[in-house]
């Protein structure tokens, strides 16, 4: 493997831990359906540390024999990553991505299933930072399923699957062209399928306008921004901050605690749900010297979020007519950042 890892055209990704057969009541088989983000973090991190060859974690066990895997001369980093079974629900996204992953593929069919709790990402990012690239195709099901209903010609059938102008994504097991499955040869390769193998690779190779790329090689592609400074809304933060209005009145105390005209308002929640995010320090920012930017230095004040996701303070007086203002969430280890700057229109009450 060690001899592969550096090849342009070899990627290597993580498809579980155990590929354990974990089925929850009146759910496929699963090994990521049931865990909260946490959990499944720490349980694909097992697998993880065992690919990049960490064994110094005290769960994981080093090879029997033979070296570990060496990632320092890998041409594609370890970015993608398969669910076994090709069943997930959200939490399961969310700890995935927590280990750094930027693809995400399964099965077409399984994506924006009720029982994933999440809608439909094919070729977007979900919410927490990873692109979904579901198997567009797997041939025959079986290359060994061979012919299909309609065609004469494997050929034409294959390229009669794919789609010019879209991301295809072909899904090919050992078992597509081995005899393994249903005979008494184990790991021996069918001439016939692998002829079929052949066949599609060459269709897939002579594609008009096709480029070929790796699941890692497509995300970090999409995932690049050249333009930094504009908005992509194929860039999702996991969490969504307004801040864009101030209190044109004080608010009775509600446990000692009350919202004084004037005080700049924030509210954090979370992207995805729209539920507020209570327990969550935000920072206000201030152009204090009314020079048009607000720099990390310009930070006046900070505050808690309370159970409906809301943060105030009372800021002080800045430099210009009509101060820009800025309240900052600079996340958590399980949600991300995210800023809202507003330029009030008119000159807010402060202290």
């Amino acid at each position: 493997m060690n001899d592969r890892l550096p090849h342009g055209t070899f990627e290597l990704g993580q498809h579980g831990t155990y590929h354990a057969p974990i089925q929850p009541e009146g759910l496929p088989l699963s090994e990521m359906t049931g865990y909260d983000p946490l959990e499944m973090f720490v349980y694909m991190k097992v697998g993880q540390d065992t690919m990049l060859g960490d064994y110094t974690a005290r769960y994981v066990e080093g090879p029997a024999s033979g070296p570990a895997l060496d990632w320092t001369s890998a041409a594609l980093p370890l970015i993608s990553f398969a669910p076994p079974y090709d069943e997930y629900d959200r939490a399961a996204a969310q700890g995935t991505a927590l280990l750094g992953y930027k693809d995400f593929t399964s099965d077409i069919f399984v994506e924006g299933l009720p029982r994933t709790g999440m809608p439909s990402y094919v070729d977007e990012f979900d919410p927490f930072g990873m692109l979904h690239t579901p198997a567009t195709f797997m041939p025959g099901g079986k290359l060994g399923e061979w012919p299909a209903v309609g065609y004469d010609d494997y050929a034409t059938y294959i390229e009669d699957n794919l789609t010019a102008g879209e991301p295809n994504v072909l899904l090919l097991e050992e078992v597509n062209f081995s005899e393994r499955v249903g005979t008494t040869v184990d790991n021996t390769i069918d001439p016939d399928r692998w002829g079929n193998f052949q066949t599609m690779l060459q269709v897939v190779k002579d594609f008009p306008g096709a480029v070929h790329m790796t699941l890692a090689e497509y995300a970090m592609a999409r995932s690049y921004d050249n333009a930094p400074n504009d908005y992509n809304p194929d860039q999702k933060y996991w969490t969504e901050l307004t801040a864009q209005e101030f209190a044109l009145k004080a608010t009775p105390p509600v446990d000692g605690k009350g919202v004084p005209k004037g005080a700049f308002i924030a509210t954090l929640t979370d992207a995805f749900t729209g539920e507020p995010l209570a327990d969550m320090e935000v920072e206000f920012l201030l152009d204090l010297d009314g020079d048009g930017e607000i720099t990390a230095e310009e930070v006046v004040a900070t505050a808690t979020t309370d159970a409906d996701g809301v943060a105030w303070a009372e800021l002080p007086k800045a430099a210009g007519k009509y101060p820009v203002y800025k309240a900052r969430f600079a996340g958590t280890y399980l949600y991300g950042a995210s800023t809202e700057e507003a330029a009030m229109t008119a000159p807010p009450r402060v202290k």
